[in-house]
């Protein structure tokens, strides 16, 4: 196990194959380039930061264990963004792609959102999946996507989704 993974690229990290990590706490950033890591932790994950500053896209997998996503957060400059599949997902920071990329997370087992927190997509889908539970802690998590069509999927297979919202 690595303390702490700090990967900093220009042209991509895992673009010709998955990388493998062994991690609790990490960060990932590149200025162009897909990002496609796997991660098998023996406890709880924080992720500080896991962006792409192109079009590129986003993969995260992770065996078991929790994911926290805090610090800078995840963001693509429009590739899509694939977080797939901690037990549970505390979003803490925001996950964003711009154009038409898409942002997919997934758990097994609960996802929550943070006050504050921003998903946003400016054209493509998103998708927040839990096999039994999905929530918003406030009124302040913000689901975005201009109005092209796109769609917000919150889905749980066995428990409850909340969402707080001044409007929809």
């Amino acid at each position: 196990d690595a303390a702490v993974v700090d990967i900093n690229a220009e042209l991509g990290i895992g673009a010709l194959a998955q990388i493998e990590i062994d991690t609790e706490l990490f960060t990932a950033d590149t200025t162009a380039g897909i990002i496609n890591l796997a991660n098998d932790p023996d406890a709880a994950v924080i992720v500080n930061s896991l962006t792409t500053g192109s079009a590129s896209d986003i993969t995260y997998a992770q065996a078991d264990e929790d994911l926290t996503i805090q610090g800078n957060g995840i963001s693509s400059a429009g590739g899509n963004i694939l977080v797939d599949p901690p037990v549970n997902m505390n979003v803490n920071a925001d996950v964003t792609t711009t154009g038409a990329g898409a942002i997919d997370l997934d758990a097994t087992t609960t996802i929550t959102v943070a006050d504050g927190v921003l998903i946003s997509s400016d054209a493509g889908d998103i998708t927040v999946s839990a096999n039994h539970s999905a929530w918003a802690t406030s009124p302040l998590t913000t689901f975005i996507m201009n109005d092209t069509g796109s769609d917000v999927l919150i889905s749980s297979n066995t428990g409850d989704i909340r969402i707080n919202a001044n409007t929809m």
